[in-house]
């Protein structure tokens, strides 16, 4: 009983905090070497993303430029992302204001973005030229990509690919920058549903007064 009251009162104190969320940046320049995905840790929003290569049977790999994918479709043993192959970012919690600082360039790879939101629709942009006005307030480097749906919808999930057909063009993902969107505390639904039965409550008392 005891852990119970203490479980329910740290809910109660930690609602503030619960309720805010903050913009971060998770940079890809490094990570273990010959893996399909590593779970990577947003320690300022406390939740994980997974970053998986998908479709081509290769690992990711990691460098000065970014994280690209090693070999695959495009046999290119360096940090890119290549003709037929595809990097996934699943996060932990819906986010938006979602940016990529892309890294590396071969050639003229067309970028290719799939915005996956929590109901599992998706909708995929494709930037023609870095704008920038993409860039974070206090970030370096020009190449980056502004990412939201068209819908407004919060972002789940975002798949990267490039429409390069050649072997030797594609590029690499230095960092991803975003605005986390903070979870409803649960606590604070109940001071909601308290708050309206003490006012229910309150009418009925005053509906026996003018009876009487």
């Amino acid at each position: 009983m005891k852990s119970g009251l203490r479980a329910v009162a740290l809910a109660f104190f930690i609602m503030p905090a619960a309720g805010m969320a903050a913009t971060v940046n998770i940079g890809l320049t490094e990570g273990p070497a010959d893996t399909k995905q590593i779970t990577l840790q947003d320690t300022v929003n406390n939740f994980d993303i997974l970053l998986a290569s998908i479709g081509s049977g290769a690992e990711l790999t990691f460098g000065p430029q970014g994280v690209g994918v090693y070999g695959g479709a495009g046999n290119q043993a360096h940090a890119r992302i290549n003709s037929g192959e595809i990097v996934r970012l699943d996060f932990g919690r819906a986010v938006r204001d979602l940016r990529i600082n892309v890294g590396a360039i071969n050639g003229n790879p067309g970028r290719t973005y799939t915005l996956f939101s929590a109901n599992g629709t998706e909708e995929t942009i494709m930037p023609t030229a870095f704008d920038e006005a993409n860039v974070p307030d206090g970030y370096g480097g020009k190449f980056w990509d502004a990412l939201s749906r068209s819908d407004g919808a919060p972002i789940s999930s975002l798949m990267i690919t490039t429409t390069a057909t050649s072997s030797t063009a594609g590029f690499s993902v230095r960092s991803v920058y975003y605005d986390a969107i903070a979870p409803v505390p649960i606590p604070a639904a109940g001071v909601l549903l308290g708050g309206g039965m003490a006012m229910l409550a309150w009418l009925g008392r005053a509906r026996r007064r003018q009876a009487l």
